[in-house]
């Protein structure tokens, strides 16, 4: 049937389908352990707020209509939580780590609205997965420390006619890897963007209008980044202008 209520702890509520569909309308101050929804081919319907503090994993379903506002993944404390989104569209994703991490088990996820990296308590980790972001992204740092994001995980940029946000902060790496891949649609790049492994900009250009990008590394693919009175950093050297990194560099 369906689910209306709120649930908490290591166990698993699984939805396992019924031909007229079933729908979960949470409440936006609950958090929720683990989900699986196995429904084979009946739909599925997630409504209302999610926050999971354990795992959410789709393994089969017929049409998954993801009606929510956000979705929060919370690694709260130690330990990986291992995330199968499917191939639903999700309105908005937050990622929260407090410790922990989210192994996303090598697939894609298509986020259609926004993502939200943090707040970051005390760093975590983003593994084995893509998330492609057709809204703004935002990088979120509520402590000063070392810690970071790390990990294998890589957020792509895939572009919106009306234009995308990158907003990053000051505190630490804030992505493990980061894509451009938002064609001729405007970008916009605010605040100290800190990215641990690799930025690669595979369709469009970027400018930095005097905002900051750190990364380990950069793969610019024929592509131009333009400084534009900011700063550019790879592998901890701050870097000039002209024919770099396999595209090119301007003021």
């Amino acid at each position: 049937g369906n689910w209306d209520h709120e649930i908490e702890g290591t166990g698993t509520l699984k939805f396992t389908g019924k031909a007229s569909g079933q729908s979960a309308t949470t409440d936006a101050a609950a958090t929720y352990g683990n989900w699986t929804v196995d429904t084979g081919s009946n739909p599925m319907t997630f409504t209302g707020n999610q926050t999971f503090l354990g795992s959410l994993k789709v393994l089969s379903v017929g049409t998954m209509t993801v009606a929510s506002s956000s979705i929060t993944l919370y690694a709260r404390w130690s330990g990986m939580r291992s995330h199968q989104l499917g191939s639903a569209t999700y309105p908005n994703l937050i990622l929260r780590y407090n410790g922990g991490g989210a192994d996303f088990n090598g697939q894609t996820v298509n986020i259609g609205g926004d993502l939200t990296l943090g707040p970051v308590d005390w760093g975590g980790t983003f593994s084995n997965g893509t998330l492609n972001v057709g809204g703004n992204v935002t990088s979120l740092w509520s402590v000063s420390n070392s810690q970071l994001i790390s990990g294998t995980g890589v957020v792509r940029l895939t572009g919106k006619a009306s234009g995308q946000t990158l907003a990053g902060t000051s505190g630490g790496p804030q992505f493990p890897n980061l894509t451009f891949n938002h064609g001729a649609n405007p970008l916009t790049v605010t605040g100290a963007v800190t990215v641990n492994s690799t930025t690669s900009v595979t369709s469009g250009n970027v400018n930095l209008a005097g905002s900051a990008l750190t990364t380990g590394a950069l793969s610019l693919n024929s592509n131009t980044l333009t400084k534009g009175g900011g700063i550019l950093t790879v592998g901890g050297v701050a870097q000039g202008t002209g024919s770099l990194f396999g595209g090119t560099v301007s003021p």
